[in-house]
């Protein structure tokens, strides 16, 4: 019965850190210029954080964030589904994420 009750905290221990993993959230440095490939789980949360002071926003399906140049401003999204999204800056057409959700 020990052993078995070992097994038993030792799985939930387990499932509680995979869901605490696919919950926290994947960061991406927002700047002119930036392009990167994030992969996430389904649930997972990725966090965009302005790098520099020009104006940018962040541009999903079915989400977008304000447009402001504030140095050290962030946005998050959870992905709830799974996918590959294509999100962008709707100022600067050369910065975007790739999310791939699995």
């Amino acid at each position: 019965m020990r052993k078995f009750t070992a097994l038993l905290a030792v799985t939930a221990l387990v499932a509680a850190i995979a869901a605490a993993s696919a919950f926290a959230a994947t960061n991406v440095a927002w700047k002119v210029g930036s392009s990167k490939t994030v992969r996430i789980h389904k649930g997972g949360t990725v966090k965009w954080i302005w790098s520099d002071h020009q104006p940018h926003n962040v541009k999903g399906p079915g989400f977008h964030s304000k447009l402001t140049s504030k140095k050290g401003f962030s946005y998050s999204h959870r992905f709830r589904s799974k996918g590959t999204f294509r999100i962008s800056c709707q100022v600067h057409s050369n910065m975007h994420t790739t999310v791939k959700v699995s």
